[in-house]
């Protein structure tokens, strides 16, 4: 059988689109920036992990409502639109749903604390230490040691960016502070709008609740 046949174009459609809608999902769904890609075979497994939930979902709705001829008439055509649908929702509507919640259990501790009870070690989503820190979307105290010994301190809030690129996490710090020997606290530098910070130039990172009324 030929890939270009219609035959092997429904059949990559039904084994597997449903696995990478479901893979893709579940990488959107996700607050870390995934390195890895699907494969074939992963995109194969999950496809039929997604039909075996479908024939617990809808499979009474296939044997209930599927058409037993084809028949022009109204009823038949109502009922031929309704076992075209019952394709479509496994196909393409059940694989978006099981991403989202593929992506919640994976950050789920107590799922993670169930598999520990059997000795099965679950790693953490997050690739690196960098996306796990600035996926939490908190809001810190940053204090950052640059490789030239000076430092730089501000907030880390919903108006800063951590990049999840592999090779360029670089920084924006959202306000910048200096500490005021006359007052003896930390005041935001004059007409300050942030500061972007190179990866080259970060040497630590050092994090605090926000304690501190920043403003």
């Amino acid at each position: 059988m030929s890939l270009g046949t219609p035959v092997a174009f429904l059949l990559a459609i039904l084994f597997l689109i449903p696995g990478l809608i479901w893979k893709k999902m579940a990488d959107v769904a996700s607050p870390y920036q995934l390195r890895k890609k699907a494969d074939l075979l992963e995109c194969l497994m999950l496809s039929c992990l997604n039909y075996l939930c479908a024939a617990v979902v809808f499979g009474w709705a296939f044997i209930r409502w599927c058409p037993a001829d084809i028949e022009p008439t109204l009823n038949g055509v109502r009922s031929h639109i309704l076992y075209f649908v019952l394709w479509i929702l496994p196909v393409f509507v059940l694989p978006v749903g099981l991403g989202i919640v593929t992506a919640k259990l994976a950050r789920n501790e107590s799922i993670k604390g169930f598999f520990r009870k059997f000795g099965i070690s679950v790693l953490h989503p997050a690739p690196t230490a960098w996306d796990y820190v600035f996926a939490r979307e908190e809001s810190y105290w940053a204090r950052i040691e640059l490789v030239d010994g000076k430092f730089v301190e501000g907030i880390f809030g919903s108006a800063s960016l951590a990049s999840s690129e592999k090779d360029e996490h670089d920084l924006f710090l959202e306000a910048v502070y200096e500490w005021n020997e006359d007052s003896q606290e930390y005041m935001k530098v004059e007409r300050n709008q942030g500061v972007w910070i190179r990866q080259d130039q970060i040497k630590t990172i050092t994090f605090f609740k926000r304690g501190i009324d920043a403003g």
